[in-house]
Order: C-alpha cells, then structure tokens, then sequence
C-alpha cells in the first residue's frame, strides 16, 4: 500500500523595498509523514511559549530564535524557489510550483496559504494533472487555522529575511537553524 504524505505549500512575499527596489519571492514546499504529530508539535510549542500563534513578523529576534530552535526538531524537509524581483507573481507561483513537483508523484493532501478563487484551484489542478501528480485534495487555508502553515510561513519568512539581508547576525543564525531541514533551494532570474 502506498504511504500517505501531506505536501504543505506556503507563499511568502516580501515587498518592495523603497530604497533598493530589491524584493523576494519564496516559494516554500514542506513534506511532513506524520501530519498529526507535527501539527500536535506546532500547538504543544506555541502554548509552552504562550503565544496565541506563531507568526514570524511579530516576533522579536530573540523570540524567532527560540521559535526556531523548538520547530527544527521536528520531522519535516523543505524545498523552496526564491524569485528575485518577480514582475508576475502568479507566473513565478506557477514555475515554481512546477519545479517542486517535479520530484513528487502522488499527494494525499495540498494546503495553500491564503484564499483564492476557484479559477485559481482549477489552473493548478490542471497544472497537476499535465505533470500526471495525483493529489486527493487541494485546500485554500488561512495559517491561523492550519499549524503546519504556520510553519511554512516561519520558514519561508526565515530564508526571506536572510536573502534580503545576509549580513543580518540573527537572520543568519535562524537560517543555520533550518538549514540541514532545507533540501534543495532553487535560486531563479
């Protein structure tokens, strides 16, 4: 019998920046066996340290370390595409959605951060089916309400902030925090 995984994709965006221009698109694909532990993991940390929710961009550095330290023992990789100033944000979410994929065959279940349309849904089940993946379903999700999204969101916050800024000392020690988690990183023009 094949073995059910749980693929969790969560986009993160960072925005224009108005002195350098620069942004970063990374596109983030974690594969987790055990859903139910690692969602259980999630919750279990955000009360031990009393947060309503992990949410990266209201955290201070120290808090996000300590975040990070907790959340790296848990049983999950990463494959992410980074997009440097991407002019078209649902081209570069199409592109790299095709290139994480290209690796996996078949998924149990798909959660995408944020909520989209049904045209949306229906492009990337036909992107799915040209590539001959199978997936049973692919669900739109706030990450308040979905733990593991909430981890995806850290993370993909985490590389953002170390590729806008790698000279950054605390963006640096969390992306070192996750990097043995991190598989692949595909860099694109």
């Amino acid at each position: 019998m094949e073995e059910k995984t749980l693929e969790i994709i969560s986009i993160d965006e960072s925005g224009i920046s108005g002195t350098t221009g620069h942004s970063v698109y990374v596109f983030i694909f974690i594969h987790l066996k055990d859903y139910v532990s690692v969602s259980n993991h999630i919750i279990q940390i955000e009360k031990e340290l009393k947060l309503g929710y992990i949410h990266r961009n209201e955290m201070s550095w120290r808090l996000r370390n300590k975040v990070a330290r907790k959340l790296q023992i848990l049983d999950f990789t990463v494959q992410a595409v980074v997009h440097q100033n991407p002019i078209f944000p649902d081209i570069a979410f199409k592109s790299s959605l095709l290139h994480i994929l290209t690796d996996i065959h078949h998924a149990y279940r798909i959660f995408i951060d944020g909520n989209k349309n049904r045209e949306y849904k229906t492009q990337i089940n036909k992107l799915l089916k040209s590539k001959n993946l199978k997936t049973y379903k692919i669900k739109f999700v706030n990450d308040i309400s979905e733990a593991t999204l909430r981890l995806a969101d850290f993370i993909a916050g985490s590389i953002r902030s170390f590729l806008d800024n790698p000279d950054n000392t605390d963006a640096g020690t969390i992306f070192k925090t996750f990097e043995h988690k991190i598989i692949h990183i595909h860099k694109t023009k």
